[in-house]
C-alpha cells in the first residue's frame, strides 16, 4: 500500500533529504528519500562545494515501525569531487555510512538492548544476526562511553577476573570510592598494570592515597615504581578466605585422622566453621559445637577464626599492629602447623594489612563488578574483544550513574 508523505516527515527527517514516499505491508515498510535539490554537497574534508560525480542506489535499515519489524530507506547515495582539495567523497543521509547500513537510532536501539538481552536473542528478534548485533552495540558505545577521567581519584582497586576457559585472566582497576570502571588489560602482571599508570599524570598520581590489592597478587611492585606515596592496603575479604582455607586444610586432616564414628560429626561442617557464630542458626551452632567438642585442633582453630575479625575493628594502625602481634603469637602457641604458617605470612605482610585501619579500603565494589563481567560473559557467549567488554561494563556503571 501506497501512503501520502502528509504527516510523515518528521519521522523521517534527515538534513538535506527529503522524503518521496512510503510502502507499507504487515512485514516489511519501505522509505524512499531523495536528495534536496536546494541542498549543495559540501566536501567533508575542506568543507568546499562538491561536483556530483555519480550516483549509487543504497538502503539502510531503520526503527520499527508500527506493526513492521523491518524498515528499510531506500536512497541515492551520492559521490561527489571536490576541486578545492582534489578529493571524492560519497555523501549518505545522517549518521548512516558505507559501513554501518543502519541509521544512527537503530543502531542505538539495538545498543539498548543489549544492555538487557544476550546478542542472539536480539537477533532473534530483529532478524539479524547476533554478530552484527554486536557490531551495531560497539559502534554506538565507541561513540557514547566517554573515556575514564583520571582526575583527583583518591582510592584505586586492582583485581584479576579470569574470562576465558582454561583461565586466561584479565587485570581490572576502577575507582575505589565511586566504583567507576577505568581500565582492563590483558594478562594479571605487573606489566599489565604499568599500562595503566602509563595514561596517567604525574599530578593524577599523585592524588592517588592508597590501592586495595589482594596479597597474592602480582601488582605490587608496579604500584610501588608508580605510586611510591600511596598505601598499599591488603583485602580483608581475600584474608578472611585464606584463613578460611587455613581451617578447611586443618579439617580434612581431622577426617583424615578420626574414627569411623567421629567421621560423621566432621563431615559437612565446612561452611558451618566458615560462618560467624552470630549468624548461625541454633541447629548450626549445637552441631558446630559438638564438632568443637570432639577435636581440639578444630576448636583452637575456629576461636582464632572469630578472633581475626576483630583486626577489622581499630582505627588506629598501631593499635592493629599490636592486636596482630598478639594474634600471630597466639597462632604460634596453637602448635598446629597450617596456622603456624599463614600467621608468620601475615606478618610478614602486616604493612599492608595494618594499613586497613587508616584507609577502610575493601575490594568489595571490584568484586562486585567482576560478578558483573561474569554475568556479561554469560550473556555474550564468552569475549569478543576487551575493548568491547569494557565499554560494555562502562556503559552499565554509566547508566546507573548518570554524570
Amino acid at each position: 500500500m501506497v501512503m501520502k508523505i502528509t504527516g510523515m516527515r518528521n519521522l523521517f527527517k534527515f538534513p538535506g533529504w527529503c522524503l518521496d514516499r512510503v510502502e507499507l505491508d504487515p512485514v516489511e515498510t519501505h522509505v524512499w528519500l531523495v536528495r534536496d535539490g536546494r541542498a549543495k554537497l559540501h566536501c567533508p574534508h575542506c568543507g568546499m562545494i562538491m561536483s556530483k560525480n555519480r550516483e549509487v542506489d543504497r538502503t539502510a535499515r531503520d526503527l520499527p515501525f508500527g506493526i513492521s519489524t523491518f524498515v528499510t530507506i531506500h536512497y541515492r547515495a551520492i559521490q561527489g569531487r571536490c576541486r578545492a582539495c582534489n578529493s571524492y567523497s560519497t555523501i549518505h543521509p545522517e549518521h548512516i555510512t558505507n559501513q554501518e547500513e543502519a541509521t544512527w537510532r537503530f543502531r542505538k536501539f539495538v545498543s539498548r538492548l543489549a544492555r538487557h538481552m544476550p546478542l542472539n536473542r536480539i537477533g532473534e528478534l530483529l532478524g539479524m544476526h547476533g554478530t552484527t548485533a554486536m557490531h551495531y552495540d560497539r559502534s554506538v558505545l565507541d561513540e557514547e562511553v566517554p573515556e575514564p577521567n583520571l582526575d583527583g581519584i583518591r582510592v584505586l582497586l586492582v583485581d584479576e577476573k579470569a574470562v576465558h576457559r582454561g583461565h586466561a585472566y584479565v587485570t581490572v582497576v576502577i575507582n575505589g570510592e565511586t566504583g567507576e570502571p577505568l581500565y582492563m588489560a590483558e594478562g594479571k602482571k605487573a606489566a599489565s598494570l604499568n599500562g595503566f599508570f602509563a595514561q596517567m599524570t604525574d599530578k593524577q598520581k599523585a592524588s592517588i592515597k592508597a590501592v586495595g590489592i589482594d596479597r597474592s597478587g602480582s601488582y605490587q611492585k608496579a604500584i610501588e615504581e608508580n605510586l611510591p606515596n600511596a598505601e598499599i592496603v591488603y583485602d580483608k575479604f581475600h584474608l578472611v578466605a585464606n584463613l578460611n582455607a587455613v581451617i578447611d586444610e586443618i579439617r580434612r586432616d581431622a577426617w583424615r585422622k578420626a574414627t569411623a564414628e567421629d567421621k560423621a560429626f566432621i563431615k559437612g561442617q565446612r561452611y558451618n566453621l566458615f560462618r560467624a557464630w552470630e549468624r548461625s542458626t541454633d541447629d548450626q551452632r549445637d552441631s558446630l559445637q559438638a564438632l568443637l567438642d570432639l577435636n581440639a585442633d578444630l576448636n583452637v582453630a575456629y576461636v582464632m577464626k572469630e578472633a581475626f575479625s576483630q583486626l577489622w575493628t581499630y582505627v588506629y594502625a598501631k593499635a592493629a599492629e599490636n592486636y596482630l602481634r598478639k594474634w600471630v603469637s597466639w597462632a604460634e602457641e596453637s602448635a598446629i602447623a597450617p596456622l603456624q604458617r599463614f600467621a608468620r605470612g601475615l606478618w610478614r605482610a602486616r604493612k599492608g594489612i595494618i594499613s586497613f585501619a587508616k584507609q577502610s579500603v575493601t575490594n568489595g565494589k571490584i568484586e562486585a563488578l567482576n560478578n558483573q563481567i561474569a554475568r556479561l560473559l554469560h550473556r555474550s557467549c564468552g569475549v569478543r574483544s576487551l575493548k568491547y567488554l569494557f565499554l560494555q561494563i562502562r556503559a552499565q556503571f554509566l547508566s546507573a550513574h548518570p554524570q
